[in-house]
């Protein structure tokens, strides 16, 4: 996650990065709005934290899992204006009954061979498109990470 702070932690609970067990995550941002920013997505305010764990704790040295939960929102005046009708890039279908968007994941990413790398995915995501007349949605994917 760009901006994101890591802390990996050793068996000891210490920093470090040669024995790492598990990762931990925290991230957050607010938009000014008065400049657009183009991204993934329409967001004006965000918190996500997670905590990932890596395989040597299950003698899988490559592989890792995780979990995050992110909270998303937009303005008063973005609101306003979906709610109104109006259209964004990504969201906007003529009314929207405002609520921060909040969604959990979960992965696995095993080590196949070499540089090949498979995980399911699983995301939960309550009022999808800060819409609580949406969702909750489960959405399942799967994926393919190769290093040359």
């Amino acid at each position: 996650m760009p901006g994101a702070s890591w802390v990996l932690l050793d068996s000891a609970g210490a920093a470090t990065c040669s024995a790492a067990l598990l990762a931990v995550f925290v991230d957050g941002s607010r938009q000014t709005r008065k400049t657009e920013s183009w991204s993934f997505t329409e967001i004006d305010q965000t918190f996500s934290a997670g905590i990932g764990i890596f395989g040597r704790m299950w003698k899988r040295n490559n592989d890792r899992a995780g979990i995050a939960f992110a909270s998303n929102g937009i303005s008063h005046d973005h609101a306003l204006y979906l709610a109104y009708g109006g259209l964004g890039f990504v969201l906007g279908d003529g009314g929207l009954k405002y609520g921060r968007e909040n969604p959990i994941e979960g992965y696995y990413t095993a080590h196949i061979w070499r540089g090949i790398y498979l995980g399911p995915d699983l995301q939960y995501i309550v009022n999808p498109g800060y819409d609580q007349l949406r969702g909750p949605v489960l959405v399942p994917s799967f994926r393919l990470h190769v290093e040359l």
